[in-house]
Order: C-alpha cells, then sequence, then structure tokens
C-alpha cells in the first residue's frame, strides 16, 4: 500500500503539471472585450492537386460547409485537419472572389502521398538491466524493428480501401476507411491482420517468434515477456465523431488471438522452465474526448492535443509450466486478467527558432483490475484485485535538418531527442519484486519522411527499475 500512495503521490503531482502545462488554453477560452474577427463567408470550395485521393474527402475533412463563414483562425484550423490525413503531406488554402462581393471561393491546394507506401521504424533499446524476450538468455540490448509496404485504393467518393505487408510480426493488413459517413464528417475504420510463423525450438525450450509483449502490471502483475508463435489474427475498429472545431469524440477498439506462445519472466529468467500458452486473447477498448490542434501529425511543430476517457483492456491465456531441469511443480491455469480506468493525456508543442520545436507530454492512468490464476515463476497462483496507476512525462527536442518543397521531390529529415520519465505500479503488489516500475528512458534519433513515407531510427536506453 505504501507504493500504491507513493504512485498516488506522482499522479497529483503529474496532474498539476498537465495544468500548468495547459493553462494557456484555458485562459485563452475566458470571455474577452476584444473586437470581433472579420468572418468570410464561403460560396464555393475547390480543391486543387488532389490526384490520388478523392476531393470530396478532403471537404469533408475540413469540416467547413458553403454557405457558412469562418474567421482566420478556423479556416487555419480546417487546414491543420486536411494536413493531419494519412495520406497528405501538405494543403495550402487561398481565398478568392465569389459571385458577388462579400462572398468567397476557397481554393484548398493538397499534396498527396503516393499510392505505394513503405516504412520503416527501427529502435534499437540499450537496457539498463539485462532482459529477456523469447529465450532464457537476457540481453542488454534489443532491436524493435517495423517495417510496412503496401498501397492504398479509392473506394468511391469518400472511402479509402488499403492492403499492406509488414509490422513488428510480418503481418498482411487489410483495411477500409470511411470518410464522412452520414455526411456529418463522420470516420470509421476496419483492420484485419492476420500472420503467420512458425516456433523455433533449441536446448532451451521452445521460443516465440513473432510478436513480443511485455503487458501492463495491471494485466500481468509478473512482468513477463509473452511472445507468441503460430497463427495468429487482430481486428481494429476506428470510430470518430466530431463535436465541434477541433473536438471530437474517439472510439478505438481491437481484438487479437494468438493460436500459441511462450510466457517467460523478463528479468532473471526462470532457468528451471517457462510456461507455454494457448488460445491467448487481448481485446483492448478506448472511448475518449480528443481535442487536436496540432499542423501536422508526424512532424507537429505547434498545437496541443488533450485527450480524456475511459480504458477497458482484457487478456486471456491458458497456460501450462514446461521444465527444463531439477524438479518443479506442474502448473496449469486458465488466466484471466480485466482493466478499467480513466485515461488523460497531454502534449504541448511550441515553435522556438527557425526549424526548432520543443515538446512536453503527460499521460496518467488510474483504475482497477481483476486478476485470476495468474501464474508466477514459482509456480504459484495469483488472484485479487489491483488499484493500478501508471503515468509518464516526456520533454522533447526536434530540429529539422532538411526541408525541400520542390515538386515530387519534397523530403523532410529531422533530429528528434526526448527523456521520460515513467511510473507503473498496483496495490497490492503481491511482494513481486518487479512491482512498482520505476525508471526513465533517454532517446535520440533521425526520421525522414517522403512521399513515399516515413522512416526513423532511434536509439534509446531504458531503465525500468525492477531488480
Amino acid at each position: 500500500m505504501q507504493a500504491h500512495s507513493h504512485g498516488l503521490r506522482r499522479g497529483r503531482y503529474a496532474a498539476w503539471v498537465l495544468t500548468l502545462m495547459l493553462s494557456p488554453l484555458t485562459v485563452a477560452a475566458q470571455p474577452t472585450d476584444a473586437p470581433e474577427l472579420p468572418r468570410f463567408e464561403i460560396e464555393t470550395i475547390t480543391v486543387e492537386g488532389a490526384e490520388k485521393i478523392s476531393p470530396e474527402i478532403v471537404v469533408s475533412e475540413s469540416h467547413l460547409e458553403r454557405g457558412r463563414s469562418y474567421t482566420e483562425g478556423e479556416l487555419q484550423d480546417a487546414r491543420y485537419r486536411i494536413v493531419r490525413l494519412p495520406f497528405v503531406l501538405d494543403a495550402q488554402f487561398a481565398l478568392q472572389k465569389g459571385s458577388r462581393r462579400g462572398l468567397y471561393e476557397l481554393v484548398i491546394t493538397v499534396e498527396d502521398t503516393r499510392r505505394w507506401f513503405f516504412g520503416i521504424d527501427v529502435e534499437v533499446i540499450r537496457w539498463a538491466h539485462p532482459i529477456s524476450f523469447a529465450s532464457l538468455e537476457t540481453d542488454d540490448f534489443s532491436v524493435a524493428s517495423a517495417g510496412l509496404s503496401g498501397r492504398r485504393f479509392s473506394a468511391g467518393r469518400h472511402g479509402v480501401f488499403f492492403a499492406a505487408l509488414g509490422g513488428e510480426d510480418g503481418s498482411l493488413h487489410l483495411g477500409y476507411t470511411q470518410y464522412n459517413l452520414f455526411d456529418r464528417s463522420v470516420l470509421l475504420g476496419v483492420t484485419a491482420s492476420v500472420t503467420d510463423c512458425a516456433p523455433e525450438e533449441s536446448a532451451e525450450g521452445r521460443s516465440g517468434s513473432c510478436r513480443t509483449d511485455l503487458y501492463e502490471l495491471g494485466l500481468d502483475p509478473t512482468f513477463s515477456s509473452w511472445s507468441a508463435d503460430g497463427n495468429s489474427a487482430r481486428f481494429r475498429l476506428d470510430l470518430g465523431v466530431p463535436v465541434r472545431g477541433n473536438q471530437s469524440l474517439r472510439f478505438v477498439g481491437s481484438f487479437r488471438r494468438a493460436a500459441s506462445g511462450v510466457r517467460r519472466q523478463a528479468y532473471e529468467p526462470d532457468p528451471l522452465g517457462y510456461f507455454e500458452f494457448d488460445d491467448h486473447e487481448e481485446l483492448r477498448a478506448n472511448l475518449s474526448w480528443v481535442y487536436n490542434s496540432t499542423d501536422e501529425p508526424v512532424f507537429p511543430t505547434a498545437g496541443t492535443v488533450l485527450e480524456a476517457g475511459l480504458n477497458f483492456s482484457a487478456l486471456r491465456a491458458d497456460l501450462r509450466s514446461v521444465t527444463l531441469l531439477g524438479r518443479r511443480p506442474d502448473v496449469q491455469a486458465a488466466m484471466s486478467s480485466d482493466e478499467l480506468g480513466v485515461q488523460i493525456a497531454g502534449s504541448r508543442y511550441w515553435s522556438v527558432a527557425r526549424d526548432q520545436t520543443l515538446s512536453a507530454k503527460l499521460k496518467l492512468f488510474l483504475g482497477r483490475s481483476d486478476v485470476a490464476d495468474v501464474p508466477t515463476e514459482e509456480r504459484q497462483l495469483l488472484s485479487g484485485r489491483l488499484d493500478v496507476f501508471r503515468g509518464s512525462l516526456v520533454a522533447g527536442y526536434a530540429r529539422f535538418l532538411k526541408r525541400t518543397r520542390a515538386e515530387s521531390r519534397w523530403r523532410d529529415l529531422r533530429w528528434e531527442s526526448d527523456v521520460e520519465l515513467l511510473y507503473r505500479g498496483t496495490s497490492p503488489d503481491f511482494a513481486q519484486p518487479d512491482n512498482p516500475l520505476e525508471g526513465y528512458r533517454i532517446g535520440t534519433g533521425l526520421a525522414s519522411r517522403t512521399t513515399w513515407g516515413l522512416f526513423r531510427l532511434k536509439l534509446s536506453y531504458l531503465d525500468l527499475g525492477g531488480r
């Protein structure tokens, strides 16, 4: 309980930091006696340069309507909403004279990406404490890589279909996004991913060869690595409903199932054995209110993101112990865990000099978890109700090393660095040595964006505390 109260104190401090970081928004929202800003009545909207996407998607995501008037700031927010589309690099607005005095034609010039897209995201992590993923051996370094290649296809006036291969586990991804659903700028996206890989056998037993996860302590209090092998499938649903201006309601739900795999203690794995799992199921759902005024999604240089909502996560798996050396009791367990809580998050970006940006990010989660029959490396089963707290605070710096805007030669090259403080804990902690986890991460790297996609290489030092 002492560790949990320590975490709550951190939560109150982090909430104060979030309030201080976002206080300018509160001040800006107060009524003032300033004169009314000039408004521009939009008679028509014309989209130019949209060669690979439907112009109707651009208009619907702007949330602008013909026959209504807008301030310059509202038009700027509309431009940012268009730029945040995944297949748009840039958008420029221009007002031209309409059919009569006081009316304007809004011309939106779009720079879109190619239909074929590629991406590579590589992070080399130096761990402060050696960690185990798919085998009994611990490593000081790990490489997390995700490469993706695919193609987008237009589907009607407001639809986009895509097919891609890659990701962390080399999956085949198929997805469809419908924009402007019900003529209300509602977004609906569905994605299905399937993976097929074979387990690796060694003297240390079976090792997972696909995706590896380190779950939150509210789902697995033992801080173990779950390495899937065999067939797995994942389904995701995204729903976005605009509320007003830069505000929206978002729902994201996902379900993943892995046929089999291996679970091992992340720190100092048990040399006498491990656990195999079958019928692994993971369910996640998030319903939140979102405010987003950033100037773009990939390399934001200004603006704010606020999010507040409910998070639900569930984990199910059938586990059985595997003994390599000596004698340990055999254990079979139908493990289950459910976590529900409130999450708030905020990000702020400041353009401090030419091509330079400072950022601050804060994320807090406070909830409750019910776990049942979670096996430990001592072959004991943990069950109970947990109070869960997670928090992270990030300070970042970024600088553009190169920005090319020539036609068909679009390229951004940016140096990115950040420092993160993090805390993960539950109460009770079941006397687990890795609960709570208090640590930090320092990272730096390069990111490049072209009309083909995004390429990122990052070097990180990560200390999660623990043993």
